[in-house]
């Protein structure tokens, strides 16, 4: 899977998109120019954006002329359609969150494009940061790895994280 895309010379680049059916849906066609959030140092300048079609995250770093998408929740169904390049994380934080309403996931953000982040924490509302759920995998696929475990079906990780999800507040922490 490609995280990663160059932006075109025009500063353009596609995010492309299927329909609750998962046929093939319009992409939008978004711009480096309407970066949101914009942070700039001497050597890395960076801002994001969210696709109006499906809600996603998009990074961008104009000097380096790429953008990356991120996956994060809740998943709001106020967009009329879905990113096509779904992963298994995506599948596993929609499964977690029919369970839990309040979920929130995050995926970690480095500074550069090509930096590794394959983490992703869950969390609900009343948990802080030190009892969330955190799981790690590099592409956005099976395996997931929490804590020493790893999860190689989705049913085990689903699992996993919601019987995490519903103990977090008993004990204190996830684990």
């Amino acid at each position: 899977m490609e995280w990663i895309r160059t932006i075109s010379s025009n500063g353009t680049w596609l995010c492309e998109h299927t329909g609750q059916s998962g046929r093939p849906a319009p992409a939008s066609m978004l711009n480096i120019s309407n970066l949101e959030n914009l942070y700039t140092s001497p050597s890395n300048t960076r801002g994001s954006l969210i696709c109006p079609g499906c809600g996603t995250l998009w990074r961008g770093w104009p000097k380096q002329r790429q953008v990356k998408f991120y996956i994060e929740s809740p998943l709001d169904n106020c967009y009329p359609y879905q990113r096509a390049q779904r992963t298994d994380i995506d599948t596993l934080i929609a499964e977690v969150w029919k369970r839990f309403a309040g979920l929130k996931v995050t995926q970690h953000q480095y500074v550069w494009p090509a930096d590794d982040d394959g983490i992703w924490w869950f969390s609900l509302p009343a948990i802080t940061r030190h009892a969330d759920v955190q799981l790690e995998t590099g592409n956005g696929m099976l395996p997931f790895y929490e804590d020493q475990l790893t999860l190689t079906t989705m049913d085990e990780a689903v699992e996993r994280v919601c019987y995490l999800l519903s103990h977090v507040g008993q004990s204190g922490s996830a684990g």
